[in-house]
This record gives structure tokens, C-alpha cells and sequence, in this order.
């Protein structure tokens, strides 16, 4: 079996403070997997994080939607307009004996979060998390508590760290 690495919204809208160290890390993570796909988000309008949560980032066409890393030629890109990476765009993207896929990047506590679940209730993948390789760009607590809520939901065995790979 082959595994996949996924690497959630590393762009340049959620590559700030607290996430800064992304784009290095995920560059250098990708020579590791035999498949990569990336996800970009973008934050249509109307929308309820505009609606509702008054967050207006993101928005198609601005430089907040360009990736903050470079992605190696043979990777697949997804843009979505939704927390959790579509799964039909995944299944498409992927050789059927794909079953493990690694998750980094951006923002633990709601898209890398909401992926996981996502691959995990499909019953088609074994979601890992690469914990030193993702953040939050709101801070290192929502981050933590985004791993919290993972162990909890996909298992504490599936929250790895890079010398784990």
C-alpha cells in the first residue's frame, strides 16, 4: 500500500504569525509520500463565514488563496469552499490502494479537524495526523485544542509527529 500526505490550506491568508513555520516544514514533507495533494480555501461570497462569523478573508482572487510553499509538480491541488476537503475530490485524486493519508497544515481546530473526521467516518481511510506539522493561525491554544478534539474523535494512536514518518 502507497500512503498520501494532505496538506490543508498552507497559503498565504493562513500562514501568519502562529503558522509561519508551515510552508518549510510541508515543502520538506512532501518528498516523503508517494502521493500529495493540497487544498486551497476560498471563502465565497455570500458565505456563512461572511454572514455569519463576519470573516471576509480569503476571498477569491486575492493573494490570500495562493499557496505559501511550493508544491511538487506531480501533487494535486483542490480549492473548496467548505472546513473538510471534499470526499469524492479525494477518492478521484488518489490510486484506489491508497488507504493511509497524513494530514498537515492549517488550522487544526477547523479544517485539518473536519478533514480527519471526514476521511476517518468514510470508513475508506486511516487518517494521520502530523501534530508538529499543522497549527492554527488564531493561536497555539486553539491548535492544541484541535489535537485535544482529534484524540478524542480518530484515536490518540492516529496524532504522530514528523520523526514518525
Amino acid at each position: 500500500m502507497t500512503k498520501a500526505l494532505l496538506i490543508v490550506d498552507v497559503q498565504k491568508g493562513f500562514a501568519c504569525e502562529y503558522a509561519s513555520h508551515l510552508p518549510k516544514i510541508v515543502e520538506d514533507l512532501q518528498k516523503y509520500f508517494d502521493h500529495v495533494i493540497a487544498t486551497r480555501f476560498v471563502n465565497p461570497n455570500p458565505s456563512p463565514w461572511r454572514d455569519i462569523m463576519d470573516w471576509c478573508e480569503c476571498d477569491a482572487g486575492s493573494d490570500d488563496i495562493d499557496l505559501a510553499f511550493d508544491l511538487v509538480p506531480t501533487a494535486k491541488l483542490i480549492t473548496r469552499s467548505s472546513y473538510a476537503v471534499p470526499l469524492p475530490d479525494i477518492r478521484a485524486a488518489l490510486p484506489d490502494d491508497v488507504r493511509d493519508i497524513y494530514i498537515c497544515g492549517a488550522d487544526t481546530h477547523a479544517c485539518v479537524l473536519m478533514s480527519a473526521v471526514a476521511l476517518f467516518e468514510s470508513n475508506q481511510f486511516k487518517p494521520f495526523i502530523i501534530a508538529d506539522a499543522c497549527a492554527s493561525h488564531s493561536g497555539e491554544e486553539l491548535h492544541k485544542a484541535g489535537l485535544k478534539s482529534l484524540e478524542g474523535l480518530i484515536g490518540q494512536q492516529q496524532i504522530i509527529e514528523i520523526r514518525d514518518l
